[in-house]
């Protein structure tokens, strides 16, 4: 009898901590947020990500702004440096993503406007990271990190 109440017990709780112990589902609210970026390929910014003949390309940093309504601003600075000739010309700028993005289970799939690029993004905890693709490479990974998480 014990047995058979422990066991009824047992199979009425499962739900409540399988849902308990189970990850959140991603939703436009809990995206939401600035999100600092700390990560290109796995290394602190700046990053050098090109750099053929006397020209260095490097990723200096930059910053994500996820709305709850599915929209997104990603921006990417860069310096791009030439230094082949006798005093090296270095430029700093900026580039920018736009667009929409939806959610898919646990991936990001963002929508650009500026460049008509679909991108995809992994979600873990305070973290996305977002796969810029190359044509002639593996593509670029940038981590972001939400602005109250920084360490």
């Amino acid at each position: 009898m014990k047995r058979q109440l422990l066991l009824t017990i047992t199979l009425m709780l499962s739900p409540l901590i399988t849902a308990a112990c189970g990850e959140d589902r991603l939703t436009f609210e809990g995206l939401s947020g600035e999100y600092s970026m700390t990560g290109v390929d796995g290394s602190a910014p700046p990053v050098v990500i090109d750099s053929a003949d006397a020209r260095i390309v490097e990723i200096t940093g930059g910053q994500l702004t996820m709305l709850p309504v599915g929209e997104y601003t990603m921006r990417i600075d860069f310096r791009i440096t030439l230094a082949g000739v006798a005093d090296p010309i270095v430029t700093d700028s900026t580039f920018f993503h736009v667009g929409g993005y939806t959610i898919v289970e646990d991936l990001l799939i963002m929508s650009t406007t500026t460049r008509g690029v679909n991108l995809s993004a992994t979600v873990s905890g305070p973290r996305i990271r977002v796969a810029l693709p190359e044509e002639d490479g593996p593509g670029i990974l940038l981590t972001y990190v939400r602005s109250g998480d920084l360490q």
